[in-house]
Protein backbone atom coordinates (compact mmCIF):
# COMPACT_ATOMS: atom_id res chain seq x y z
CA UNK A 1 0.00 0.00 0.00
CA UNK A 2 1.20 3.49 -0.84
CA UNK A 3 2.48 5.64 2.01
CA UNK A 4 2.52 8.91 0.07
CA UNK A 5 0.18 10.77 -2.24
CA UNK A 6 1.30 13.27 -4.89
CA UNK A 7 -0.88 16.28 -5.67
CA UNK A 8 -0.54 19.74 -7.24
CA UNK A 9 1.02 22.33 -4.93
CA UNK A 10 -1.36 25.01 -3.64
CA UNK A 11 -1.19 28.18 -1.57
CA UNK A 12 -2.15 26.06 1.45
CA UNK A 13 1.32 24.44 1.23
CA UNK A 14 3.11 27.80 1.69
CA UNK A 15 3.81 27.79 5.45
CA UNK A 16 5.00 24.19 5.60
CA UNK A 17 7.23 24.49 2.52
CA UNK A 18 8.78 27.81 3.57
CA UNK A 19 9.50 26.41 7.05
CA UNK A 20 10.93 23.17 5.64
CA UNK A 21 13.15 25.04 3.19
CA UNK A 22 14.47 27.31 5.95
CA UNK A 23 15.18 24.33 8.20
CA UNK A 24 17.02 22.40 5.48
CA UNK A 25 18.88 25.26 3.78
CA UNK A 26 22.30 23.87 4.78
CA UNK A 27 21.34 20.49 3.31
CA UNK A 28 20.49 22.00 -0.09
CA UNK A 29 23.50 24.30 -0.41
CA UNK A 30 25.45 24.64 -2.65
CA UNK A 31 23.27 22.79 -5.19
CA UNK A 32 20.04 24.76 -5.02
CA UNK A 33 18.67 27.87 -3.37
CA UNK A 34 15.12 26.99 -2.31
CA UNK A 35 12.65 29.75 -1.52
CA UNK A 36 12.68 30.71 2.16
CA UNK A 37 9.96 33.37 2.29
CA UNK A 38 6.42 34.03 1.10
CA UNK A 39 7.53 36.00 -1.98
CA UNK A 40 9.81 33.13 -3.03
CA UNK A 41 7.00 30.63 -2.57
CA UNK A 42 4.64 32.77 -4.66
CA UNK A 43 7.21 32.98 -7.47
CA UNK A 44 7.76 29.20 -7.32
CA UNK A 45 4.04 28.42 -7.30
CA UNK A 46 3.24 30.87 -10.12
CA UNK A 47 6.03 29.56 -12.37
CA UNK A 48 3.65 27.21 -14.21
CA UNK A 49 1.54 30.21 -15.23
CA UNK A 50 4.47 31.58 -17.26
CA UNK A 51 5.59 28.37 -18.93
CA UNK A 52 5.06 24.65 -19.36
CA UNK A 53 5.71 23.56 -15.76
CA UNK A 54 3.99 21.56 -13.02
CA UNK A 55 4.61 21.84 -9.26
CA UNK A 56 3.67 18.84 -7.12
CA UNK A 57 4.01 17.97 -3.44
CA UNK A 58 4.33 14.49 -1.98
CA UNK A 59 2.48 13.99 1.32
CA UNK A 60 2.76 11.20 3.82
CA UNK A 61 -0.75 9.76 3.99
CA UNK A 62 -0.73 8.98 7.70
CA UNK A 63 0.52 12.34 9.00
CA UNK A 64 -0.39 14.60 6.07
CA UNK A 65 3.11 16.14 6.22
CA UNK A 66 4.90 17.15 3.02
CA UNK A 67 7.77 14.75 2.37
CA UNK A 68 8.96 16.05 -0.98
CA UNK A 69 8.47 18.29 -3.97
CA UNK A 70 8.39 17.36 -7.65
CA UNK A 71 9.06 19.99 -10.31
CA UNK A 72 8.27 19.05 -13.90
CA UNK A 73 9.87 21.74 -16.05
CA UNK A 74 10.13 22.55 -19.75
CA UNK A 75 7.26 20.30 -20.77
CA UNK A 76 7.30 20.33 -24.57
CA UNK A 77 4.37 19.47 -26.80
CA UNK A 78 3.73 20.45 -30.38
CA UNK A 79 5.64 18.40 -32.94
CA UNK A 80 7.26 16.39 -30.15
CA UNK A 81 3.88 14.87 -29.29
CA UNK A 82 3.08 13.95 -32.89
CA UNK A 83 3.01 10.19 -33.64
CA UNK A 84 4.57 11.07 -37.00
CA UNK A 85 7.64 12.64 -35.46
CA UNK A 86 9.89 9.56 -35.65
CA UNK A 87 10.06 6.95 -38.38
CA UNK A 88 11.20 3.52 -37.14
CA UNK A 89 11.55 0.59 -39.56
CA UNK A 90 9.50 2.43 -42.17
CA UNK A 91 6.61 3.32 -39.85
CA UNK A 92 5.87 6.60 -38.12
CA UNK A 93 5.80 6.04 -34.35
CA UNK A 94 5.55 7.93 -31.13
CA UNK A 95 8.63 7.69 -28.92
CA UNK A 96 10.31 8.66 -25.68
CA UNK A 97 13.45 10.79 -25.37
CA UNK A 98 16.02 10.21 -22.65
CA UNK A 99 19.17 12.11 -21.69
CA UNK A 100 22.21 11.06 -19.75
CA UNK A 101 23.78 13.73 -17.56
CA UNK A 102 27.35 13.97 -16.39
CA UNK A 103 28.00 13.29 -12.72
CA UNK A 104 30.96 15.66 -12.75
CA UNK A 105 30.60 18.70 -10.48
CA UNK A 106 30.41 22.09 -12.21
CA UNK A 107 33.66 23.94 -12.78
CA UNK A 108 34.33 26.75 -10.26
Amino acid sequence: MSRVVIAPATRLDRDELVRSNRDSRAYHEPWVEPFVDDAGFDAWLMGPLTGPQVRLVAREIESGRITGVVNLLEIVGGTFSSPRYLKIFGEWRDHERWARLSDDPPAP
